[in-house]
């Protein structure tokens, strides 16, 4: 999962920063010439920030930055410049650190936006390129209240387990492409600053085995086969079952070097536990394949040290999980949302449940086979995102990831009165097998719904077809 896009994790959508003692230093430890170049690059990235210069904080950006992508950085600003106004800016560097020749900063942000203010604390991270200090990564800082800087223990009632942290070990919130697939996913960073382990959970959306362990061996699978794929060279070292927490999982440590330039090799280590339907995974990367052994043992303890939450008894962990993300509710066989002003009913011969992955509202089950049926909802867009834009983006997403993909049809039709676009396709996906698709996408008062069928063979598209259009002509808006 280098990339999100070229994870199983994706499936689930397609198919602090805490300065302590024992961490970074305090900048008054550093010299004055490197803080000085520190400020420089902050200051003309809040500079470009507010004349809108897409291109010009682009220009900030290490070559080999991985988090965030730089066509993910450069869409996110684009959105943000069209969306509002940015009136002021604000910002404060609470700390500098050094380790070798990479830096990090933590800064606090604040902007205004109209009558909004919007603060931030981000951790920067800079390496040199050539005669340049430019930034190496961006990572948003945890809430406060979910992390013990005394015990180093991060708890996540969103997601229901809980993590102890090294001291000199960074944890931060999951990377941002992460953020929309796994509920409360984290990202600790090592103390070369470049190093990491990326955690989170997510709700599958079939069961890839016949049990646990089976389960989280294809996940596994099914993502390094796309990383493969996307590598020059690529080494399997040690694979096999594990387990952790009384569920069942697999291992599997890599070495590679992907095809994109400027992006370092890696040894990798994945680590996927699975407890029916929900998915752990845990991706260790050591930057530079040489730090591997050294930092194995703090991978090892910070997997080991995973707990679950208790949920009670009168939930599953997938229900207890699911109600922290639940945007609406189901009653009998309709979902119903205020938040999204919508309702959506499963037909007879399909379960129906919400779900904890943030994207999605609901998720519907075949009961006889193994389709899915799930509507996906997201706010925030502009007036001046089309339909046919955010369809064809979308789509074009889904061929990255897919192989054999072909669209039979594509029409527009209106539900309540709203413009929509129905695509009917085809595609094969690693891991999962042959899926047959039929889809609406619709835009009304700036939200975002994708209602999405997927017949997985064995199943069969021509008998399920007549479910999936119910299930879309039961789709509608509560005002």
């Amino acid at each position: 999962m280098f990339r999100i896009k070229h994870s199983v994790l994706i499936l689930t959508i397609v198919a602090a920063f805490i300065i302590t003692a024992t961490g970074f230093a305090s900048s008054q430890n550093i010299a004055p010439p490197t803080e000085q170049k520190v400020r420089n690059v902050i200051e003309s990235w809040n500079a470009r920030y507010k004349e809108k210069d897409v291109n010009g904080i682009l220009k900030l950006i290490h070559p080999g930055c991985e988090e965030p992508p730089k066509e993910f950085l450069r869409h996110g600003l684009q959105r943000e410049f069209e969306r509002e106004e940015l009136l002021g800016i604000e910002y404060n560097i609470q700390r500098i650190a050094t380790y070798k020749e990479k830096i990090a900063a933590l800064v606090s942000t604040v902007k205004l936006t109209g009558e909004k203010k919007h603060e931030s604390n981000i951790l920067y991270v800079f390496k040199p390129h050539k005669e340049e200090l430019l930034i190496n990564g961006l990572y948003e800082q945890l809430d406060s209240n979910d992390f013990d800087v005394q015990t180093g223990l991060y708890t996540s009632n969103k997601g229901k387990f809980s993590l102890t942290i090294p001291k000199g070990w960074t944890p931060l919130k999951g990377i941002w492409l992460l953020r929309g697939l796994a509920p409360d996913s984290i990202t600790i960073l090592a103390p070369d600053l470049e190093s990491k382990i990326m955690m989170g959970i997510i709700q599958l959306p079939l069961k890839l085995g016949p049990d646990d362990s089976t389960t989280a061996q294809k996940a596994v699978e099914a993502d390094t086969a796309m990383e493969k794929r996307e590598s020059v060279k690529y080494t399997v070292y040690e694979q096999g079952p594990v387990s952790l927490a009384g569920t069942k999982g697999y291992k599997l440590i890599t070495e590679f070097e992907l095809k994109e330039k400027g992006i370092a090799k890696r040894k990798r280590m994945r680590a996927y536990f699975s407890d029916s339907p929900m998915l752990y995974f845990f991706i260790c990367d050591a930057v530079g394949p040489e730090k591997f052994d050294s930092l194995l043992p703090r991978f090892e303890a910070i997997i080991e040290s995973l707990s679950m939450l208790p949920v009670g008894e009168e939930l599953t962990r997938q229900e207890a999980v699911a109600a922290e993300q639940a945007k609406g509710s189901v009653t009998g066989r309709v979902y119903s949302s205020k938040e999204f002003n919508c309702f959506i009913a499963a037909p007879a011969g399909w379960e129906v449940r919400t779900s904890p992955n943030p994207a999605h509202l609901v998720e519907m089950q075949y009961i006889k086979g193994r389709s899915i049926a799930r509507l996906i909802a997201a706010k925030g867009l502009k007036p001046a995102d089309k339909l046919n834009d955010v369809f064809t983006q979308r789509l074009n997403a889904v061929k990255e990831i897919v192989q054999n993909f072909s669209e039979s049809s594509r029409e527009e039709v209106t539900i309540h009165k709203t413009p929509g676009i129905k695509s009917v396709h085809k595609y094969y996906l690693e891991g999962l097998g042959q899926f047959h698709v039929k889809e609406v996408t619709l835009i009304r008062d700036g939200k975002y719904y994708l209602i999405l069928c997927q017949c997985i063979e064995p199943d069969d598209f021509k008998v399920l077809e007549k479910d999936f259009d119910k299930i879309i002509e039961s789709f509608g808006f509560i005002q």
